[in-house]
C-alpha cells in the first residue's frame, strides 16, 4: 500500500501571497434571469442604501463572494442575488474578498 501524501494547504505556508480581489473574476457571463428580477435586486439595493445611509454598511448585489483563496483555483465561485455585511466601508468593490476585508462576513 502507497503512503499517504500529506495534503499542502496553500492558505497555511507563509510562502504563499493569496490572490488579490482585482486579479480574481468578477463576472461568469450569464446574465441575470428577467428584466423583472434585476429591478427587483435594484429596489432592494436602493431602498437600503437610503434606509442606512448613517451605518456602516456594504450592501452587495450579484457579485462572487470569495471565502477562502482556494476557490480561485477551484472555480468555486458564489455569486449571490443580494448581500449585505454590517460594520463594512462603503466603497466600490468587484468583488467580496474576505481575506481582504479582515474576515468580514464570515457567517460561523
Amino acid at each position: 500500500m502507497p503512503a499517504s501524501v500529506p495534503i499542502y494547504d496553500l492558505e497555511l505556508s507563509p510562502y504563499y501571497s493569496p490572490p488579490r480581489g482585482e486579479d480574481l473574476p468578477t463576472e461568469d457571463g450569464v446574465p441575470m434571469e428577467s428584466q423583472a428580477h434585476r429591478y427587483q435586486m435594484t429596489l432592494l439595493c436602493e431602498t437600503l442604501e437610503l434606509s442606512w445611509a448613517d451605518r456602516d454598511v456594504y450592501i452587495g448585489a450579484n457579485m462572487f463572494l470569495y471565502f477562502s483563496a482556494l476557490q480561485s483555483k477551484t472555480n468555486d465561485f458564489r455569486g449571490p442575488d443580494f448581500f449585505v455585511v454590517l460594520g463594512a466601508e462603503r466603497r466600490f468593490r468587484g468583488s467580496w474578498v474576505m481575506w481582504e476585508e479582515g474576515g468580514k462576513g464570515r457567517t460561523s
